[in-house]
């Protein structure tokens, strides 16, 4: 795809790997400035696909990939606005639990890259280092939860309803793997 055929397509997101462009209100394009960042996030959401947390994918060559459009808000922004519920805490949860089930190496998930659907779904829209970094431990998610003072009430959501991740994630984080 060639830069031309971009004009007048809105930019939607832009980070490290590169841009995002909405193509209707369903698509949205994503370009990468290198092939190799394209191909690793094509990985994941081929690996994830038949999850609704993942878009879908439409196409995908070279740097770019069309994909699904995920219609939301930036849970950062949506907490702030609506506040923090158990509906929110499962969700979020329920990521966690499917990248475990993934087996991503992965599982700290950055708050920048998660969505809040209008039916209250939580979606993910950038994936590229999933399978390839590692880190069995959450630490990113729960410091912006702590920044945005809902990390005791998600604490005692896990406490009583994923007693598991509770008790590992209470912890000190060290090398042992949760997995």
């Amino acid at each position: 795809m060639r830069n031309k055929n971009l004009k007048g397509l809105p930019l939607i997101g832009k980070g490290c790997h590169g841009k995002v462009y909405r193509l209707d209100e369903n698509r949205c394009i994503k370009i990468c400035k290198h092939a190799k960042d394209m191909q690793m996030e094509y990985r994941v959401l081929k690996h994830a696909s038949g999850y609704p947390q993942f878009p879908k994918v439409y196409e995908c060559k070279d740097r770019y990939m069309i994909r699904e459009y995920i219609d939301g808000q930036n849970i950062q922004d949506y907490i702030k606005e609506n506040g923090f519920d158990n509906n929110l805490a499962r969700e979020l949860t329920e990521l966690i639990n499917v990248f475990i089930k993934l087996k991503f190496t992965r599982i700290d998930i950055r708050m920048q890259e998660v969505f809040v659907t209008r039916d209250h779904k939580i979606r993910i829209v950038d994936t590229t280092r999933y399978l390839d970094k590692r880190s069995s431990y959450p630490r990113k998610m729960l410091k912006t939860l702590k920044r945005l003072r809902c990390y005791k009430q998600y604490m005692k959501f896990l406490k009583e309803n994923s007693p598991k991740l509770y008790k590992f994630w209470n912890k000190r984080p060290s090398s042992r793997s949760f997995f």
